[in-house]
């Protein structure tokens, strides 16, 4: 046998070995690339971040959940990007459910007090237009005019129910024990 020969040989020899540690190093690699997707499937136990967003298809936020007066908010909005829910905190303290109309004005906002009171608020067009408070242990049902005055009011003075009526400017006009 030539030296060509044995060389032609020994050269195909290496090729076959290199053949093979290429196919062993491939499914080596093909085998860490299945577990580590297997590992990222898992869910996470917490996920932390500063702010969440829902988007929709337009790229608008419809759903926002984020820090917001020292505590957490959740905010809804409808597809135009007007604010529809908002869930959270109040400056003072206490807790807040507001409802709005699909204009992002304000319909129905229920709240808490710290004093443990609270109260819901019903309003048309973003103006307050009825009440019902409870606070520091007295209660009270309330309507206004649209420019915000009180028209009639139910509530108590000294263990008494009262009833208050007001004129166009909000002056007491009659009030019965």
């Amino acid at each position: 046998m030539s030296t060509l020969e044995q060389e032609v040989r020994t050269l195909q020899k290496q090729v076959r070995r290199q053949r093979r540690w290429n196919i062993a190093l491939g499914a080596v690699v093909v085998v860490g690339g299945l577990m580590a997707a297997k590992g990222i499937q898992e869910v996470p136990e917490v996920i932390r971040a500063k702010k969440f967003e829902v988007v929709n298809g337009d790229g608008r936020v419809v759903a926002e959940f984020k820090k917001f007066l020292g505590g957490g908010a959740l905010f809804l909005n409808n597809k135009s990007g007007k604010q529809i829910v908002g869930i959270g905190p109040v400056p003072n303290g206490g807790s807040m459910l507001s409802i709005n109309g699909k204009d992002g004005k304000s319909a129905v906002t229920i709240a808490s007090s710290p004093d443990g009171g609270g109260g819901v608020e019903i309003s048309q067009n973003g103006e307050p237009v009825g009440a019902f408070l409870v606070s520091s242990g007295s209660g009270l049902l309330g309507l206004t005019s649209k420019q915000g005055n009180p028209t009639v009011m139910l509530t108590e003075r000294n263990g008494n129910g009262i009833l208050l009526t007001y004129d166009s400017k909000g002056k007491v006009t009659s009030e019965s024990p």
